[in-house]
């Protein structure tokens, strides 16, 4: 043992061996030797502590051993110590990659301080992970130690980390592999970020099946295909979907482009009733909309249209049609605002009891106090009503 290098005698044999088996790990030292038919070769290994520290000087030889002697015996403030007056980064830094492999975090701490790895120092201070271990693959991967920062993933089972770890290299393979096995809670994250890696390459098909499988196709796939430029593409896609969502999108892609006969055949397939009706009104195809309400009874639509004939001036079809979204505190405004006093009462009777105090007292201003009474008495206005049956002498209601 001469360090930082072990030495090793080994027979002829031995090295004949392992020359037939590869020999291109066999040096030029080894390859004389056996030339010249000597019984033993000797040969050197570097130790673990000095990986990378080979030809340093003998100062920080001895600093080196002195910090692996008290590593070994647990005293990290002497190990500390006795290298703290070491100035060369590459030694700090190959100490710091040590120390992932013998897994002291609180050691890697200090050499990264003393390398001036801002980077590294700063990320593993942000992880608040409670694992050592996971902490330690944080310094490891900021030292480009990938393999072993995925071997403390796997000890820790941190498979939500090693997902990310897979991610940042570019190993969608094995990010995948390891969603669909061991971290299902993000799968569908997985392979969202794999359709924008492969929408990035521009692989377009892949990426559309990848968000699918993320959950996202309804408004990214749309997205993409547009982006792209791929507007016959877009209509196939959407045609092969039955995803009403999707349609739904789709319709407005069309109405924003003034398609609206296409618009309308998309809104129909996404049972979009409110924006089919609003698209026949806005065509003054005021047929085909009361066509649609009357079928499919869709209350937004009847709303929507009963606004409309409003504002045409056709109030008795709007008040049908604000009947028929049950709104009918707005009938009720129409009938009493243009006198359509036949209409009024049927109304407030199917109305909820405030409508019907209002309707009541309408017809009492009017002087219609029969039906007033009625009105007050479904209502549940009880007082009201016998007040007015004695002001207007109706004795029959009395009874």
């Amino acid at each position: 043992l001469v360090v930082p290098h072990i030495y090793f005698a080994r027979q002829l044999g031995d090295l004949a061996s392992t020359q037939g088996q590869n020999p291109e790990t066999v040096s030029a030292e080894q390859e004389g030797a056996l030339k010249e038919g000597s019984g033993a070769m000797i040969t050197k290994t570097v130790l673990r502590d000095f990986v990378g520290l080979e030809h340093v000087d003998e100062h920080i030889k001895k600093a080196l051993l002195d910090f692996s002697y008290h590593l070994a015996c647990g005293d990290i403030d002497q190990a500390y110590k006795s290298v703290k007056g070491v100035q060369s980064t590459g030694v700090w830094e190959s100490m710091s990659k040590m120390c992932v492999k013998t897994g002291r975090l609180d050691v890697a701490q200090q050499c990264l301080g003393q390398m001036g790895h801002a980077r590294a120092a700063g990320a593993l201070r942000a992880c608040c992970e409670p694992e050592a271990d996971a902490k330690l693959a944080v310094v490891a991967v900021q030292l480009d130690m990938i393999e072993d920062a995925e071997l403390l993933l796997k000890k820790c089972k941190r498979w939500d980390l090693l997902n990310q770890l897979y991610q940042a290299c570019g190993e969608w393979d094995k990010a995948l592999e390891i969603a669909q096995t061991k971290d299902r809670v993000h799968l569908k994250p997985t392979h969202f970020a794999y359709a924008q890696h492969l929408e990035a390459v521009e692989d377009v098909q892949q990426a559309l099946a990848h968000f699918e499988h993320s959950g996202t196709y309804r408004t990214e796939s749309p997205r993409l295909l547009c982006s792209l430029g791929l507007t016959d593409d877009l209509a196939a896609y959407v045609e092969a979907s039955e995803d009403p969502q999707l349609h739904r999108w789709y319709a407005q892609y069309l109405e924003s482009k003034a398609d609206l006969e296409g618009a309308a055949r998309e809104y129909r397939k996404a049972a979009d009733w409110l924006s089919l009706c609003r698209v026949a009104c806005f065509n003054k195809e005021l047929e085909q909309a009361q066509k649609i309400c009357e079928e499919t009874q869709d209350h937004a639509a009847c709303y929507h249209l009963a606004r409309h004939l409003e504002a045409e001036g056709r109030i008795k079809e709007a008040i049908h049609f604000f009947q028929m979204a049950g709104r009918v505190s707005h009938a009720l405004r129409l009938a009493q605002e243009h006198q359509f006093d036949g209409d009024l009462m049927s109304l407030a009777l199917s109305s909820d009891p405030a409508s019907m105090a209002q309707s009541a007292k309408y017809y009492e201003q009017r002087g219609q106090p029969a039906k007033a009474v009625v009105l007050y008495q479904k209502a549940g206005y009880q007082k009201r009503a016998l007040e007015l049956c004695f002001s207007a002498r109706l004795f029959d209601a009395l009874r």
